[in-house]
């Protein structure tokens, strides 16, 4: 399993309220996951503890099935960036996994939060690393 923590860091030009950190957790929910859910989950419990009481989190899925669809899941499809929710709030809940049909594109995810992402913001990416739609992401 790999985990990497990207942090954004923006200058804020207009005199405003400082916007709320928030992580996003960005989670491969690929067929090849499967084994790895239990890790994952004590990755995101334990980073989740490190937050501060007034940050907020994130869960974004790629990879895996959305409730809607049955179609396979591909390479152009749009990952949905989810609401930031408070530190405590516990909301994780797995899509249904994707399957031998399906593609993994974790460039198409961190694209899609990357478009999303405030000041204050960082990313953990949580995934085997199987890149199945030669995204260039790094």
């Amino acid at each position: 399993m790999v985990l990497l923590n990207l942090s954004a860091s923006f200058t804020v030009v207009a005199e405003t309220e400082e916007p709320r950190p928030v992580t996003h957790f960005l989670i491969d929910a690929s067929g090849s996951m499967k084994e790895e859910i239990p890790r994952a989950k004590q990755v995101i419990a334990a980073r989740s503890e490190l937050l501060g009481s007034s940050d907020w989190k994130a869960f974004t899925y790629f990879g895996g099935k959305s409730e809607f669809n049955d179609h396979p899941v591909g390479c152009q499809d749009e990952v949905v960036v989810s609401s930031p929710v408070p530190r405590d709030a516990d909301n994780l809940d797995f899509p249904r996994l994707g399957g031998s049909q399906d593609k993994t594109s974790i460039g198409q995810g961190l694209i899609a939060v990357l478009e999303n992402l405030s000041a204050n913001s960082s990313i953990v990416l949580i995934t085997d690393g199987s890149e199945e739609c030669n995204s260039d992401f790094l």
